[in-house]
């Protein structure tokens, strides 16, 4: 009996093992460069203080920093990322985060006021996707109705198409992909997304990478190349 103890106690450790190696490599995954020489991150304030040049060093080649959320929501540390990554050499590009509760042009004012006119930055990116603070469904007419003036605001004020980074729920919902001719953002941890109804420009492939420089797990995106992209300030 106690040979069988000390043979489940040595079981139960190599799973363990193998378990947090697996986990150390999922979180040091990304696709591979061979296929998508431009990657980057999408981040929050609470990537806390990010040592930009770090990050560049190890592989960020750009940067999608949260601007507003919502009608009112403001990212405490957009200004300092952005300026931050200016001087790392890190393109960088503002994002928004979508919300069904309140209206486009709310949304679209905020956005507005956050971000600098800036022609060198990456176009802005919209995420739609529905989030726990806001428990409304409108209807697919609305939404899109909605999304189409929140494009048209934010368009004018960076002077650059848009990407839409929307989720499968919310593409399966709202018809979004097919309702907009704008390159589309889409989700898939670890395995290429299959949604969206066409090709994809941007894949959002981990919620859980590490990298050098950034203190915790960071959204890591990959840019899918076409003919004559010299890097990720012209391939989008």
């Amino acid at each position: 009996m106690r040979g069988r103890g000390v043979v489940k106690l040595l079981a139960a450790a190599v799973l363990a093992l193998l378990g947090a190696g697996a986990w150390i490599y999922a979180t040091r995954w990304a696709p591979s460069r061979d296929w998508f020489p431009d990657q980057g991150i999408a981040i929050t304030a609470d990537a806390g203080d990010v040592q930009w040049p770090t990050a560049h060093a190890a592989g960020v080649d750009f940067a999608y920093l949260r601007a507003t959320a919502g009608a009112m929501g403001r990212d405490e540390r957009f200004a300092g990322y952005w300026e931050a990554t200016r001087k790392a050499g890190v393109k960088r590009g503002a994002w928004h985060g979508y919300s069904l509760c309140q209206s486009a042009d709310a949304q679209a004012n905020n956005f507005v006021a956050a971000v600098p006119r800036e022609k060198t930055a990456l176009p802005a990116a919209i995420l739609l996707d529905f989030t726990a603070d806001c428990p409304a469904r409108p209807g697919k007419e609305r939404v899109v109705e909605e999304v189409r003036l929140l494009l048209q605001v934010i368009e004018q004020q960076t002077g650059k198409r848009a990407l839409l980074w929307v989720s499968e729920r919310f593409d399966d919902a709202y018809g979004i992909s097919a309702g907009f001719d704008r390159d589309l953002w889409l989700i898939g941890s670890f395995f290429r997304p299959n949604y969206g109804g066409r090709p994809w420009r941007m894949w959002q492939s981990s919620t859980i990478r590490r990298v050098n420089g950034v203190a915790g797990p960071a959204r890591w995106a990959v840019i899918y190349p076409r003919a004559g992209d010299k890097g990720a300030s012209s391939a989008l």
